[in-house]
């Protein structure tokens, strides 16, 4: 019997380290992945925690704790207020973390129940959680807890906010940038409300946001015509700037509306937009006959060969030598002594100096005819757009 004792004995001596050891790196294991999920954010936290507490699902731990209240908080955040009601509940029935992640847990359970026109609005639940948060923290002297949860209550309280005119809404719907629901109520108001040169603008600015270009030219030009200014000519330009890549015929007006655009800028004392107006219709008036394309290949081909006449400087200097000792056995073979170099030796010299140019040009002259030409272009085309902008100028009476 003692023998068998002592086996006993030895085997547990033997297997509880390797027990312990397997506890510790679950715990690294634990906390690393706890880490890795808590410093992401929206989704990717969401369901880096998911993973987490599936992994670790025992709830008496502090990291599970954490997990679900972090599950709760980002839940909120990325506006899934039914999945934060859900783990926001699950945490405080196994025990929050501590007494803020309580107190917060408390509000923004209230707030997801307080959310209106959301599918988790609960008018009786939210009062009850608020309830709960007052409670909670006025016990535990979380005042930033209080104070958020008492303006809530307010909130909740309070008479609903009187409905707002749907030409009012349209204008608050375009600044917050909701173009779809702009379109739908233009379609709900009356002929009076639309005239409304605010609303009407902004019904406009939807569109042209929302790249329904034909719709918006349209409302634009209505605009245009009632009350020419800067930025409804330049709207207008921009628009038939954008159509001009598909059809040409187009370009002549945009470059005419920047112009106008340019004037107008002007007379409202905006320097700046007039400047840039200009800078756009001296763009346009580029691609209306492909100089912007060729200029452009024009300064990558000298970059080229800029770059090419800095990597010839070995080949110069040693074809320069040899161009130098070439003319001095010349003028020791022939011209000290009054005799005229040979024609295959002028040839052979020649072409030694063409190649060294060549190599210090970097293939052709920098200079040259294309840049020539270019540059008579470029000043004929500013030349003509200053007349244009001379001809917007009188046609608007300015």
């Amino acid at each position: 019997m003692t023998k068998l004792i002592y086996v006993i004995l030895v085997t547990l001596l033997i297997v509880a380290p390797a027990f312990s050891q397997a506890d510790a790196d679950r715990e690294i294991a634990r906390t690393q992945k706890y880490i890795e999920a808590a410093t992401k954010t929206g989704n990717a936290k969401i369901t880096a925690l998911q993973s987490y507490i599936k992994d670790f699902p025992d709830k008496t731990k502090k990291w599970t704790k954490l997990a679900y209240y972090q599950l709760a908080v980002e839940s909120f955040t990325t506006e899934k207020y039914a999945d934060c009601i859900k783990y926001g509940e699950q945490t405080l029935q196994m025990g929050a973390p501590g007494d803020g992640e309580e107190g917060r847990l408390y509000l923004i359970i209230a707030n997801s129940y307080a959310i209106k026109g959301k599918p988790t609005f609960n008018e009786a639940k939210a009062k009850e959680t608020i309830g709960k948060a007052i409670s909670f923290a006025t016990s535990k002297k979380l005042d930033d807890v209080l104070g958020e949860a008492n303006k809530l209550k307010k909130s909740i309280s309070a008479p609903a906010p009187p409905k707002m005119p749907l030409d009012k809404k349209l204008i608050k719907v375009v600044i917050d940038g909701d173009y779809a629901e702009a379109v739908t109520i233009w379609k709900q108001l009356n002929a009076a409300q639309k005239a409304d040169p605010e609303v009407h603008k902004a019904y406009a600015n939807a569109l042209f946001k929302d790249s329904k270009f034909n719709a918006a030219l349209t409302e634009y030009q209505a605009l245009y015509a009632q009350t020419p200014s800067g930025v409804f000519a330049t709207r207008l330009a921009d628009i038939y700037g954008q159509k001009a890549s598909k059809d040409k015929s187009l370009r002549d007006k945009s470059i005419t509306l920047y112009l106008e655009a340019g004037q107008l800028y002007k007379k409202e004392g905006n320097a700046g937009n007039a400047k840039a107006a200009y800078g756009k219709a001296r763009y346009q008036m580029y691609e209306k006959v492909d100089y912007n394309r060729r200029i452009k290949a024009y300064n990558e081909k000298i970059k080229r060969e800029l770059s090419q006449a800095s990597k010839n400087t070995e080949a110069i200097k040693a074809l320069d030598k040899d161009i130098r000792k070439y003319e001095r056995r010349l003028y020791r073979e022939y011209e000290s002594q009054d005799l005229a170099a040979p024609k295959f030796e002028r040839d052979k010299l020649n072409k030694m100096k063409a190649t060294l140019k060549n190599l210090k040009e970097g293939g052709s002259a920098g200079g040259d005819a294309e840049g020539d030409k270019l540059e008579a272009e470029r000043k004929q085309i500013e030349a003509d757009l200053s007349k244009l902008n001379d001809d917007a100028k009188k046609r608007l009476g300015l």
